[in-house]
C-alpha cells in the first residue's frame, strides 16, 4: 500500500488533520471487543494536557481537525472540562471527531452544546444491534431505545451522526478470542 494513499481526507476535506489519543482502552466490557482487556482497563490524560497537545498542533502545524483515536473518549467532568479548556484558548476553527457510546451521550445531553462549541462537529456511536437480547448477550448495557435517542440528541446539537453495528454474531461465546483459537488449531 503506498503510503500516500492511506489519509483521513474523506473526513477532514481540505483541512489539516491529525490523529489524537486522549485515552487508552475502554472501561465497558463488551464482549465482541479486546481493547478493555488489551489495554486492561482505561486511561486517560488530563484535559489539559489534552488541550496543549491540540493547541500545539494547532499553533505549529495549523492542523485545525483532529480524530480522537480513543475506542470510547468517555464522558462527565472529563470532557466537559476539557470543552472549557479548548473554548478558553478561543481556537475558533477546529474541528474535532470522535467515537462515543450512545448511553454516554444520552447521559451527557447537557454537555453536548459545549462539546459543539468547542470543535465537535462529528461522533460515531456505537449502537452495535437492533435487539436488546443481543445487546445483552454482547454484555454492551445499552438498550435498542438508546440508538434513536443518541442519534435525536446528535441533531439537535447540530453534531453529525454516524452509527456503527455489527452485522451477525447473535450469541458470542463468552469468551470468543478461545473460540478463534481453538479453530486455528
Amino acid at each position: 500500500m503506498a503510503e500516500h494513499k492511506y489519509h483521513f481526507k474523506m473526513m477532514a476535506g481540505k483541512r489539516r488533520y491529525a490523529l489524537i489519543e486522549a485515552s487508552r482502552g475502554c472501561d465497558h466490557h463488551c464482549s465482541f471487543c479486546s481493547q478493555w482487556k488489551h489495554w486492561r482497563g482505561w486511561r486517560a490524560k488530563s484535559p489539559q494536557r489534552i488541550a496543549d497537545e491540540i493547541e500545539h498542533l494547532y499553533n505549529e502545524y495549523g492542523t485545525d481537525f483532529l480524530w480522537f483515536t480513543d475506542d470510547n473518549l468517555g464522558s462527565g467532568k472529563r470532557i466537559e472540562r476539557l470543552c472549557d479548556e479548548l473554548i478558553k484558548r478561543d481556537i475558533d476553527d477546529l474541528m474535532w471527531f470522535v467515537q462515543a457510546r450512545s448511553d454516554d451521550i444520552i447521559k451527557n445531553r447537557n454537555i453536548l452544546p459545549r462539546m459543539r462549541k468547542a470543535g465537535n462537529y462529528w461522533i460515531m456511536a456505537g449502537l452495535e444491534r437492533h435487539d436488546d437480547s443481543t445487546l445483552q448477550d454482547f454484555n454492551k448495557n445499552i438498550r435498542t431505545s438508546d440508538a434513536k435517542i443518541s442519534m435525536d440528541l446528535l441533531k439537535e446539537n447540530d453534531i453529525f451522526a454516524q452509527a456503527t453495528f455489527i452485522i451477525g454474531g447473535e450469541k458470542i461465546p463468552t469468551n470468543p478470542w478461545r473460540s478463534c483459537e481453538n479453530s486455528l488449531t
